[in-house]
């Protein structure tokens, strides 16, 4: 297990610290138990029954891999690499794992990877501040500019949890004509079905003379069942039947699906070291993330 000199502890609703501890099953001494804390959806028992996730930090060669990171090949590296580092003791695998928890599982990894605080990466504070006009004497408003260094650490990132007492309810719709909707949570799976549906529906439906909704494919592929059997027979049959849904009950429909968001903030405060205010500093996945400079 990788060494940490403290608890892993969230800014959430909790005033707890929460401990890495080391699992109880044969993973080899890097790896630790994720704590259900770090995740958005907290490993509910609804979606992930009694499994438990277990993680290692990067090693060299697959940190090297993942920080050639582009818009292009993101997915892809980064299911590449973290269904290596990851781990499941239970009956799921790494495509069962939510959606919304494969970003916390990235930045834990990366956490444990640089534990040191000479680990750094760079940002501008793009603050206003009052500073004295040499000409007139009178004090103008421009930015501090300055640049900062910053730690990453999963201590400083904010996460939103998903509801605690989920059920079928919150996975079920009924539309105005009475027919019952059932769908999931997406899974990292999901993903690449979504994209493996993407080019052929779009071949399908341009023959239709008809373009590609990507919302509605995404929304299509999580669908598990309608009470309507023969809307169930292929993705195209699913599509179709949410694209001429009434208006109103699509948005009801979205609604659902919104009030199971969760997952980690993107944005970390920080405090430029110039002008002593708080900076809210975009965590990307880049070079630079995956491979910090070394403060020394």
């Amino acid at each position: 297990m990788p060494t940490i000199k403290k608890s892993v502890a969230m800014k959430s609703n909790t005033s707890k610290s929460v401990e890495l501890k080391k699992p109880e099953i044969e993973l080899g001494s890097e790896y630790c138990k994720v704590p259900n804390e770090l995740l958005g959806t907290k490993l509910n028992p609804y979606l992930y029954g009694d499994n438990e996730l277990f993680i290692r930090p990067f090693k060299t060669g697959e940190i090297r891999r993942i920080s050639q990171i582009t818009d292009d090949n993101s997915e892809e590296l980064v299911n590449e690499v973290m269904s290596k580092v990851i781990k499941i003791k239970g009956d799921l695998t790494y495509n069962d794992i939510k959606s919304v928890d494969k970003l916390s599982l990235v930045f834990l990894c990366r956490t444990l990877t640089y534990p040191d605080p000479n680990f750094v990466i760079n940002y501008t504070c793009d603050n206003e501040i009052e500073k004295e006009d040499k000409k007139d004497k009178k004090d103008k408003k421009v930015l501090c500019g300055a640049s900062n260094k910053l730690h990453f650490d999963m201590e400083d990132v904010n996460i939103k949890y998903i509801k605690e007492d989920l059920g079928d309810k919150d996975f079920t719709f009924k539309t105005t004509k009475d027919i019952t909707i059932k769908f999931r949570m997406p899974t990292i799976g999901d993903e690449t079905l979504i994209e493996q549906h993407t080019d052929g529906m779009k071949h399908i439906l341009k023959k239709e003379d008809k373009v590609l909704d990507e919302d509605i494919l995404s929304i299509a592929c999580i669908i598990e069942d309608i009470n309507d059997e023969d809307l169930m027979k292929n993705i195209k049959g699913i599509y179709d039947y949410l694209n001429d849904l009434a208006p109103s009950d699509f948005i009801k429909l979205k609604s659902k699906f919104d009030k199971l968001h969760c997952g980690v903030d993107t944005i970390i405060k920080a405090t430029c070291e110039e002008c002593g205010g708080t900076v809210l500093v975009p965590v990307m996945f880049s070079s630079e993330f995956f491979l910090p400079e070394y403060n020394d």
